[in-house]
């Protein structure tokens, strides 16, 4: 007596007799399949009024010189299709990303503003930051120094604005020129 005895017949078969059974009817359909599953083209000389249209027409093969259409075997010389869209992007709190629109097309690095609250001022947080307070007196007349157009070379410089028109070398002094849009003129 053994325990197989006992238990009533499976009603589920093992992995090993499924796999078994599916092979045996896949040879079975092999064996009568009446139309081959690889298209090929007709052969050669039966081609009137044929015009390959999808990969498998190709085969593995290249174009058929015969037929004057435009043929793109394995899709070489085929433009490719490109999209613009872009995808949708979301901040922490889940809502869309909008600003992604405005800078498609810019440099990464571009700063672009595209909300209201962007363009107002940002609240001062501590008003004890160095970049806050007034600069003391030594670098007020460090900055003095370092700039060119301080008072005491503005005659240097107005010599040397002088100096560069013809009319100005004949005379010491220097003239403001000022020019003034005429009505008659074509630019008016």
């Amino acid at each position: 007596m053994s325990l197989t005895s006992f238990l009533p017949a499976p009603t589920q078969l093992s992995q090993d007799q499924l796999e078994a059974e599916e092979r045996l009817r896949a040879q079975k359909s092999y064996s009568t399949a009446l139309v081959s599953s690889r298209r090929e083209p007709p052969p050669y000389g039966h081609r009137k009024g044929w015009v390959p249209r999808s990969l498998e027409d190709f085969g593995d093969g290249g174009a058929f010189p015969e037929i004057h259409v435009a043929q793109f075997p394995l899709e070489m010389g085929r433009k490719k299709k490109t999209s613009n869209a872009l995808a949708v992007q979301v901040d922490a709190e889940g809502k869309i990303k909008y600003d992604a629109i405005a800078r498609q097309g810019q440099n990464k690095d571009k700063v672009v503003f595209s909300k209201y609250t962007d363009l107002l001022p940002k609240e001062v947080l501590n008003q004890d930051t160095p970049e806050l307070q007034k600069p003391d007196e030594e670098a007020v007349k460090r900055a003095d120094g370092e700039d060119p157009g301080r008072p005491g070379q503005a005659g240097v410089s107005k010599d040397r604005c002088c100096h560069a028109c013809k009319s100005c070398r004949q005379t010491s002094s220097c003239a403001v020129h000022q020019i003034h849009p005429v009505p008659a003129g074509g630019g008016f």
